[in-house]
């Protein structure tokens, strides 16, 4: 496994813009990139960055201007602007081999799923599924966002999980509105604790990825197969009918080969159309030998932990809490 090289106080951050731009929300972006400059970090952005509309530019584009980041010896890590829908266009035109020639760290969530995951599996290189670029518009920052510039340090953090979190999204530059009480669950209703490496990303993208040369998981999975996987999701919008399916796709095609268990986050938007629960969904398509927790802190709803793909991790749920422990070895 490849690792990138740690940041520290002095480093570049290039910000692209690989999904949608910031347009809409100057505000927001502008005081994020105040929050990282007091880190003491330069910033370097693309010209799509502060675009509106669905995507920021072309797909060309886009992954031209990512790829740039990614070659640019004076840059250090990479921070996704934010996410969107249509990332996946850029995929084509990305140089998988001059990304693993050019190592450095990636962090987004969300549609950045698209280049999180694909490196990983394909480059076998660890990336980050955390916060993006225009999550860090708090002043102060709340503890998880300082956790991930921890990570991207080099730490070594136990995660745990929060007491409660914010269901719906931030409306206050001062940070979340912790609203719900954070409760993590077992479909088997036991303590759960389980080892393996870490895969995963947002399921709403994963699933387009199946069957693609993106999605090319069989070398990834063979090499690490002493170790087992334990795959985590971050479902935004998908109804627990289509969770089922996606999982029953994946599964097909031979991703959960090695599973030692599953970690999903709470569901942004959840829906059913046939009253299924996603504890359901998972058990349907999964079996119920499977160890999988649910509603634990990943993705959309925050506050979240950050997940380094391809890291060894120990994941633990017990009386309704959690916590993540981040190994990390090659």
């Amino acid at each position: 496994m490849i690792y990138p090289k740690n940041i520290d106080c002095k480093s570049t951050i290039g910000i692209p813009a690989p999904s949608s731009g910031v347009g809409e929300s100057l505000d927001e972006y502008n005081l994020a990139l105040k929050m990282l400059f007091d880190y003491g970090f330069t910033i370097k952005e693309t010209k799509s960055v502060r675009n509106t509309g669905v995507v920021s530019a072309d797909a060309a584009t886009r992954a031209r201007e990512l790829m740039e980041l990614i070659e640019d010896d004076s840059v250090d890590a990479v921070f996704s602007a934010k996410g969107g829908d249509f990332m996946e266009e850029i995929l084509p035109y990305l140089d998988f081999n001059s990304i693993k020639a050019h190592p450095k760290w990636f962090m987004g969530f969300s549609d950045n799923t698209n280049y999180t995951f694909p490196t990983t599996v394909i480059c076998d290189m660890a990336t980050v599924y955390g916060p993006n670029a225009k999550s860090f518009s708090m002043n102060p920052l709340h503890e998880s966002l300082e956790i991930a510039l921890a990570i991207l340090r080099g730490e070594d953090v136990t995660q745990v999980s929060t007491k409660r979190h914010q269901r719906g999204f931030r409306t206050t530059e001062k940070g979340y509105t912790l609203n719900e009480d954070t409760i993590y669950k077992t479909v088997s209703g036991k303590s759960v604790k389980m080892t393996g490496r870490l895969i995963g990303g947002c399921l709403d993208v994963l699933r387009n990825l199946v069957g693609t040369p993106y999605g090319e998981v069989s070398t990834f999975l063979e090499k690490y197969k002493e170790d087992g996987f334990i795959w985590y999701f971050d479902i935004f919008a998908l109804s627990a009918e289509d969770t089922c399916h996606a999982l029953l796709q994946m599964k097909y095609a031979g991703w959960f080969k090695y599973l030692k268990g599953i970690v999903n986050g709470r569901v942004c938007f959840p829906n059913t159309m046939m009253d299924m629960s996603y504890e359901e969904a998972f058990m349907r398509a999964l079996g119920e030998d499977i160890p999988i927790i649910t509603e634990a802190d990943i993705g959309h709803v925050h506050p979240s932990m950050t997940i380094i793909n391809g890291a060894l991790a120990e994941v633990i749920a017990e009386n309704g809490a959690g916590s993540l422990r981040l190994i990390r070895k090659a």
